[in-house]
């Protein structure tokens, strides 16, 4: 769940004591060069992923692939899902990371209105 778009997107909501239940107390597992391996820079992370509605994968799951992803909000303004893209390097172009999140985000809150009937 630290090393993913959605499981950082399905952890950056839950209250600190939920986050601190489900995270090991020693170091976080490394998947690759890039994954995130302590509490404190997760959490830094999360709160990141809170302040723009979406987080990010640079290759930290896997080598070589990214993924963006944003929550799924029900009528209490939980998450209760996420939506997620992902691709390897060149087919998700630093450059392109804004308008993809954008778009990720733009389906998310498709998915929580039609949760929540509006």
């Amino acid at each position: 769940m630290h090393s993913s778009s959605l499981g950082k997107v399905l952890l950056a909501w839950l209250p600190e004591d939920h986050i601190d239940a489900l995270l090991p107390t020693e170091h976080l597992p490394a998947f690759t060069a890039r994954t995130i391996t302590t509490r404190k820079a997760l959490k830094a992370e999360l709160e990141v992923v809170r302040l723009q509605g979406w987080a990010f994968d640079n290759q930290e799951d896997v080598d070589d692939v990214t993924c963006i992803a944003a929550p799924v909000f029900n009528s209490d303004q939980a998450v209760v899902a996420a939506i997620s893209i992902s691709g390897v390097r060149f087919q998700m172009p630093e450059e392109k990371i804004p308008e993809y999140a954008n778009a990720v985000m733009k389906a998310a809150g498709m998915m929580s209105e039609k949760l929540c009937g509006i």
